[in-house]
């Protein structure tokens, strides 16, 4: 079997994959994509899949991983106004990388759809 025909052998189904440290857990299909959507937040917590994976603890502090006050806002305000802040967004991201990184006549600059 070549490269090609391996791509879809794990189609439909549940598998691991290693990573640095831990195991990767791969998803696919429909009926698997959809038992792991129900599972209960005691089984299968999307909250500490994300505090393990960002390192929550030691990139943003131990409060905003004990304390998740800050997720009905993004999940609220947030998601709601998103269109309306993505541009403004998007300009501080762009300021932000020419500040930190210095990069001006280094690099070739282009246009980038809104």
């Amino acid at each position: 079997m070549n490269n090609v025909d391996n791509r879809f052998q794990y189609r439909d189904g549940i598998f691991k994959v290693p990573s640095f440290g831990r195991w990767k857990v791969i998803v696919t299909g429909k009926d698997a994509i959809e038992m792991v959507r129900k599972m209960p937040e005691d089984i299968l917590s999307f909250q500490e899949g994300v505090n393990e994976s960002l390192q929550v603890a030691y990139t943003l502090g131990p409060n905003v991983r004990d304390n998740s006050y800050h997720l009905p806002i993004f999940r609220n305000q947030l998601t709601r106004n998103l269109p309306a802040l993505l541009p403004s967004v998007r300009e501080e991201i762009i300021a932000a990388f020419s500040d930190a990184l210095h990069l001006k006549g280094q690099y070739v600059a282009y246009q980038t759809p809104t």
